[in-house]
């Protein structure tokens, strides 16, 4: 039985307002086609199919053409649980439905993992999927008072299945698991985390007897202690600590009881996201951005100084999807809210305001040239106003 096992497809996600539908259509052509080259069996997707819980109307189309495209046209069979992402609920609502098409749907734990048995010519394939939990929701549920962390909740889990480990047995889960030894997981900033009022990290050597383990939540695709215990990674890339990851699918071939084949096909993206770092006037030189994709997703640090004249107009004359700009040397972006308090709008002036602000954004005092132009644009500002 050949596996593609995915995850984190984050559909409707936005980064800095800017749309992912475009890069995810590129992608979801890419793993359609390996698909069929492929003649995969079965496609695992380990959560987070959407960004937020309550999702557009235009997301819920993008999901249904991908799956009904999957199951009809390349006949492979779907198995895919809820994230920390998704709404369980609505995930799973027409489950038992779309059961009959080859669609196997675990929403919401409600207490007991529902086993998916699946053959090929070597005999039974066991398919245990498992959605988002948290430690809380498994102590109310099992009433069981001596469940204090998720590694606790894990193995109640697992022992209540009573897993016969002379067959072969695929765990799907969603969550953050590691080598609680010390291993470093490869994180990102788009991930959401779990640990404050969820999940912990979990202790990966809980699923280690199983023959394969087919993880979501980490946006990294790696391998967590052992080689049959992966993460696929997400689909695209969601934020800029992102940049430098590969995204890929994972394909696991299961032969006989204890013998697995494990590769990866790597997927490109329409656009890529990337940093340019320079002064203004040389980023928009042709010089500079003629061997580029000026079409990808852009995170632009500045050396100039703050007062510029609307850089990101003037990047995004070049580089049509800047999102984010920022300063070097300075804690100030373009994105950054200051805030002022009500008793310094009372007590300071106008020029005392906007020292403090300089000095809060730039780290810098203003020197006497820059001191004489603010003084006068105030007075300009306070002549006009009679």
């Amino acid at each position: 039985m050949k596996i593609l096992h995915t995850s984190d497809w984050h559909i409707g996600k936005k980064v800095n307002e800017f749309s992912m539908f475009e890069n995810q259509e590129y992608v979801f052509d890419q793993i359609y086609q390996i698909i069929k080259n492929e003649k995969i069996d079965v496609v695992i997707v380990a959560g987070d199919l959407y960004d937020k819980p309550i999702v557009d109307t235009e997301s819920v189309k993008f999901l249904n053409n991908i799956l009904v495209k999957i199951v009809k046209e390349c006949g492979s069979k779907i198995i895919l649980v809820s994230g920390n992402h998704d709404s369980s609920d609505r995930i799973s609502f027409v489950k038992e439905f779309l059961k009959d098409s080859g669609i196997y749907i675990e929403g919401k734990f409600n207490g007991e993992i529902n086993k998916i048995v699946l053959n090929d010519e070597f005999g039974e394939i066991n398919f245990y999927p498992l959605s988002y939990f948290d430690e809380i929701h498994i102590k109310h549920l099992y009433n069981d008072s001596s469940i204090k962390t998720s590694d606790d909740a894990l193995k109640n889990i697992i022992n209540r299945l009573h897993v016969d480990y002379s067959k072969r047995n695929i765990f799907i889960g969603h969550g953050y698991f590691s080598n609680k030894n010390g291993d470093k997981m490869i994180e990102s900033d788009s991930e959401r985390r779990l640990s404050i009022g969820g999940q912990e990290v979990m202790d990966a050597s809980i699923l280690k007897d199983f023959d394969y383990v087919a993880l979501g939540h980490l946006h990294a695709s790696q391998k967590v202690m052992y080689d049959h215990i992966r993460y696929a990674g997400s689909i695209s890339k969601y934020s800029f600590s992102e940049m430098k990851h590969k995204k890929s699918v994972t394909i696991v071939e299961m032969l006989q009881k204890g013998n697995l084949n494990i590769k990866q096909i790597e997927l490109k993206l329409k656009y890529d996201m990337r940093e340019i770092e320079g002064y203004l006037d040389s980023l928009i030189s042709e010089e500079f951005y003629k061997n580029l994709n000026v079409m990808d997703y852009y995170r632009v640090i500045l050396h100039d100084s703050i007062g510029l004249s609307d850089p990101v107009s003037r990047l995004r004359k070049i580089y049509k999807n800047v999102m984010e700009v920022k300063f070097k040397d300075t804690q100030f972006d373009l994105d950054m809210e200051y805030q002022v308090s009500n008793d310094d709008l009372v007590s300071k002036s106008a020029f005392e305001l906007f020292e403090n602000f300089y000095k809060s954004v730039s780290n810098k005092e203003l020197n006497d040239t820059q001191i004489k132009i603010i003084q006068d644009v105030i007075k300009d500002s306070e002549i006009s106003e009679y």
